[in-house]
């Protein structure tokens, strides 16, 4: 099952448990597209993961496993790191934040859907730790505002608080069981709001009180690959993928300095030698064409230079993991029969 028949399927079950439709009334494709360019978008994030980690040794116990500084996280910071294999394949992306909860506070782990394998490969290090990692995705759910006019929306629900100017990662509690953070890998990506589930219904009321248009799956889909914005489980793949080809250097997710990790030598190794060879681009076509995740892309005689990784539901987009040197040889890449046009992410730093 994709990603994307996973969410309507999610979304779908969690209208119907709650015997509330508001979650699936979303405006016309224009109004959508609209909303995520130029004003204030609302996204139903309610069926992807969510882990926590409490104890007195939660940060201790994640430091020597995940990609980013641990310490940095806070009741008012969030981070993007991920957990990789010991040869520096991707296998798990997620933002941590923290939740004050009384005498008791505890990390949040907010990352796909199907979280049974990342729960069973962060039991394994625990051994001795005081630390204890459980799944709440049926617990806890969170909701997207992004666009432009974002802010704004946020400030007319939580008028004492200015959301406007904030860095990525920048975390509050506006009410009790609510934390509203700016999602630290990229400002496209907007915020998240992340509450019990049966809050969320009540915050998605509110959020188009304040003026936000709800968008669905197929819009944001599009949006995100008009932006080349990486995705974990497509752009990120398991076991194949190193996370810097995916961005994820530029998406803040790693830290160079912190020390000691699963995967760190393969991924200091090929930052600081500039040995990667394959890349996230953006690819695009005018041609009428059908194509599907993982279909190969070829340059020259049929010599395979990369693969699909993500596509637009509106068409004549993708990403694709793509080897730099096909694309620097100039000779045309093509998908199947079908020329591409091949083009570096807005973000990407690289030469």
């Amino acid at each position: 099952m994709s990603l994307l028949e996973h969410h309507f399927n999610q979304v779908s079950q969690w209208g119907e448990e709650r015997g509330c439709k508001v979650v699936m009334t979303f405006s016309d494709a224009a109004q959508e597209h609209a909303a995520l360019a130029q004003g204030a978008a609302l996204v139903d994030w309610s069926h992807t993961g969510v882990a926590t980690i409490t104890g007195d040794e939660r940060k201790d116990f994640l430091s020597g496993l995940i990609t980013n500084q641990i310490k940095r996280v806070t009741p008012e910071c969030a981070i993007y790191a991920g957990l990789l294999t010991p040869q520096g394949r991707y296998l798990w992306d997620f933002i941590i934040a923290e939740q004050q909860m009384d005498e008791n506070p505890r990390l949040l782990l907010l990352t796909e859907p199907g979280i049974q394998n990342l729960i069973g490969r962060l039991s394994m290090y625990l051994l001795r730790a005081k630390a204890k990692v459980s799944d709440a995705s049926t617990t806890l759910g969170s909701l997207i505002v992004t666009g432009p006019q974002a802010p704004q929306v946020l400030t007319r629900l939580y008028a004492d608080i200015d959301f406007a100017n904030q860095e990525p990662g920048t975390t509050v509690a506006p009410e009790a069981g609510v934390l509203v953070l700016k999602d630290p890998r990229h400002a496209a990506f907007g915020w998240r709001l992340v509450a019990e589930q049966a809050q969320l219904p009540n915050l998605w009321e509110r959020l188009q009180a304040a003026q936000a248009t709800p968008v669905g799956f197929h819009a944001w889909e599009s949006y995100r690959v008009a932006q080349a914005l990486p995705r974990g489980g497509n752009d990120l793949e398991a076991d194949i993928t190193l996370p810097l080809e995916a961005g994820f250097l530029e998406m803040q997710g790693v830290d160079f300095t912190k020390g000691c990790y699963v995967g760190q030598e393969t991924t200091a190794r090929t930052h600081h030698r500039g040995t990667l060879k394959k890349r996230l681009f953006q690819v695009r076509w005018q041609e009428a064409a059908s194509p599907k995740l993982g279909d190969i892309i070829s340059v020259g005689e049929d010599k395979e230079a990369g693969h699909l990784t993500s596509i637009s539901p509106a068409g004549g987009e993708a990403l694709a993991i793509i080897r730099v040197s096909d694309w620097e040889s100039g000779k045309p890449l093509m998908l199947g029969q079908t020329p591409l046009q091949v083009t570096k992410p807005a973000w990407a730093s690289w030469a």
